[in-house]
């Protein structure tokens, strides 16, 4: 494989990868998003850009391409900057993974599921006691003037 023709490709996988991030992070439909295993780099991104993201016991999260020299990317330093406290500045620093109950410490996830073998009730459970979305904008001004006349 010649060398421009894998810089292209590269290229074209990134570009397609902060796309879907990014299409992702502004979606106004809620994202339901279960990491069962293993959630590292632009997963743990991916992650913690939908609107309902929730993890096993069992799960890792993390942002471990610091270890190799990299910044982290797809939004990584975006979510790790709003971690609580320091815990971001320590993973951008240190790489290491955390477990999925830390993972709604952090506020990277929302909730556990405890079974990976039949999460669906858990999530159905978790979706019937999430609160319905804020009317806001354009919607919230057409019904403010409808409510005045």
């Amino acid at each position: 494989m010649k060398k421009e023709d894998a810089t292209g490709r590269i290229q074209k996988y990134m570009e397609e990868l902060y796309y879907l991030q990014t299409n992702v992070a502004h979606m106004n439909k809620p994202i339901i998003a279960v990491a069962p295993g293993h959630a590292f780099n632009s997963g743990a991104a991916l992650l913690a850009a939908c609107g309902h993201p929730m993890s096993t016991l069992d799960a890792k999260v993390g942002f471990n391409e610091v270890t190799f020299g990299f910044v982290p990317h797809s939004g990584g330093a975006f979510y790790m900057s709003r971690m609580k406290g320091e815990f971001g500045t320590f993973m951008a620093l240190t790489g290491l993974p955390i477990h999925g109950s830390d993972a709604v410490r952090m506020d990277i996830s929302r909730g556990i599921v405890h079974d990976t073998q039949e999460y669906s009730q858990e999530v159905s459970d978790h979706v019937s006691s999430m609160p319905f979305p804020q009317v806001g904008g354009v919607s919230q001004f057409i019904l403010a003037k409808k409510q005045k006349n």
